[in-house]
């Protein structure tokens, strides 16, 4: 054989060495997969908590009291925080009002 033919030749070998290296790693990852142990599992994140600021706290209970259905009452010992009960189940977030204190004070979500 000629050199080059050698070298063509090697190249097929080692692109078929490299093909079933790679269906071996993906029958491991497949295998791995299907075994892990519900622990090593990624969960999906949720919202866990809300925040929402407001210039007028009376203007946006009615707001989102009408458009939701929340029921938002004042939390003991706060003077500008409300609790927001969205009437969902238990796993349903809940979230707070509260009366904005800087200009661009964005909605807050706490995520878990």
């Amino acid at each position: 054989m000629t050199a080059r033919r050698l070298s063509q030749k090697n190249f097929v070998l080692s692109r078929r060495a490299d093909s079933s290296y790679f269906q071996q790693k993906k029958k491991s990852h497949i295998n791995r997969k299907e075994n892990m142990s519900n622990s090593e599992k990624k969960q999906n994140a949720s919202i866990v908590w809300f925040e929402i600021p407001a210039d007028n706290v009376e203007r946006a209970k009615k707001f989102y009291g009408d458009l939701f259905g929340w029921k938002i009452e004042r939390l003991p010992g706060t003077q500008e925080y409300w609790h927001i009960d969205t009437g969902g189940a238990d796993d349903t977030p809940d979230g707070a009002l509260k009366a904005r204190k800087q200009p661009q004070e964005p909605i807050v979500n706490y995520v878990s």
